[in-house]
């Protein structure tokens, strides 16, 4: 997670693992706008879309749009 979290940027990142429990875990602990587990670069107008430090402050799309001066972390499972 050091590695992970180690970086000027943080729009979005990825999870890959049979283990979806572990892995949101993890999602909750990395400081990325957007987190997918197995998946990556799914995204949609029904989703929130956006970063964090030097990726950016707030979000667009979506009900988050409306929160756009709030800091949110979106995480979507794959099945």
């Amino acid at each position: 997670m050091r590695i992970a979290n180690d970086t000027s940027f943080g729009l979005s990142g990825a999870i890959f693992t049979a283990n979806v429990e572990r892995a949101n875990s993890l999602a909750s602990q990395v400081v990325m706008g957007s987190v997918w587990i197995n998946t990556s670069s799914f995204t949609g107008q029904e989703l929130p879309f956006g970063g964090v430090k030097r990726s950016g402050y707030s979000r667009e799309l979506a009900g988050a749009g409306i929160k756009e001066l709030v800091n949110q972390k979106m995480v979507l499972v794959a099945y």
